[in-house]
């Protein structure tokens, strides 16, 4: 292992770690609703900060695993139960530096089961000892082109919520 693969090892290992502390929350049944939602709007700020943090590197051709669908939809059944409100819907400006002066709904719910799914990849192929390399990167590109926008939104929302 280089020393350029290490520091990429570290990274993902790092990265992981806020992963897993994010897929915890939904496994958490002892928080009352507003300590939960504190702890996600902290954990999603400490992702999308480490999002913006992560390396370019250059994939391999191997894919990583998608989540299984069944998997998809139980995640958003808890998400829905633990956050109530039918999903907590909001509303907010799509695409900021777009002169458009109508907001569109968003859901807190979609927002925190669509930063599972993108971010389910990357964890499974680290787990499954696939090279770091693909891992970051597919944890990156997903950060630039979906997950971030949707830690954005929820981190307004869950902003929002708590006041």
């Amino acid at each position: 292992m280089t020393a350029d693969s290490r520091s990429l090892g570290t990274v993902a290992d790092e990265f992981n770690r806020l992963v897993v502390r994010y897929f915890a929350l939904f496994s958490d049944r002892s928080s009352e609703r507003l300590a939960w939602l504190s702890q996600a709007e902290m954990a999603i700020a400490e992702l999308y900060g480490a999002g913006l943090q992560l390396p370019l590197t250059e994939p391999s051709d191997r894919d990583a695993p998608d989540m299984p669908v069944e998997d998809q939809r139980l995640l958003m059944t808890r998400i829905i139960d633990r956050i109530g409100k039918d999903g907590f819907y909001y509303s907010f400006v799509f695409h900021p530096l777009e002169p458009n002066p109508e907001p569109v709904v968003g859901s807190l719910a979609e927002d925190l089961a669509s930063i599972y799914h993108d971010l389910y990849g990357g964890s499974a192929l680290l787990a499954a000892g696939g090279d770091v390399e693909d891992v970051i990167w597919a944890w990156g590109i997903n950060f630039q082109i979906h997950w971030g926008r949707h830690a954005l939104g929820a981190l307004q929302a869950l902003n929002d919520a708590q006041r």
